[in-house]
């Protein structure tokens, strides 16, 4: 039973470290490509699984009532099964199917949202000041 708290444990930290690394590297994509990158190997099924903790997932009683190893395990579960759509969605070359002016309109949603964390900041720090 240590053996697989321990690896849990370690499981859970190179995930958080992950989100770490991916919080930190969120940029402006360029392309749906760029976007199904970053979410596959760039850490970016954790963070997206964060946001949707912390806006809708802590929103509900339930959620705070489950035991400590589901919530644990739902973020990693979660991240696999993104992180897995999306390199299937590359491999499969789906982005080129996506005509350009959709992209583009995906595209403005996507860094238009990431945009908001850096908002948010400038707006407690210094905003009407």
């Amino acid at each position: 039973m240590k053996a697989l708290k321990r690896k849990i444990v370690v499981f859970g930290l190179i995930w958080f470290s992950l989100f770490l690394i991916a919080a930190n590297a969120l940029q402006e994509f360029g392309s749906i490509a760029d976007v199904l990158v970053w979410i596959a190997v760039g850490g970016g099924a954790m963070v997206l699984f964060g946001y949707f903790e912390a806006m809708l997932l802590e929103n509900f009683g339930w959620w705070h009532n489950l035991p400590t190893k589901v919530k644990l395990i739902v973020p990693l579960a979660f991240a696999a099964g993104v992180g897995f759509l999306a390199q299937s969605a590359l491999a499969l070359e789906l982005p080129t199917a996506i005509p350009p002016q959709v992209e583009a309109v995906i595209l403005m949603l996507i860094n238009w949202v990431f945009s908001q964390r850096a908002y948010a900041g400038i707006k407690d720090s210094s905003y009407g000041a």
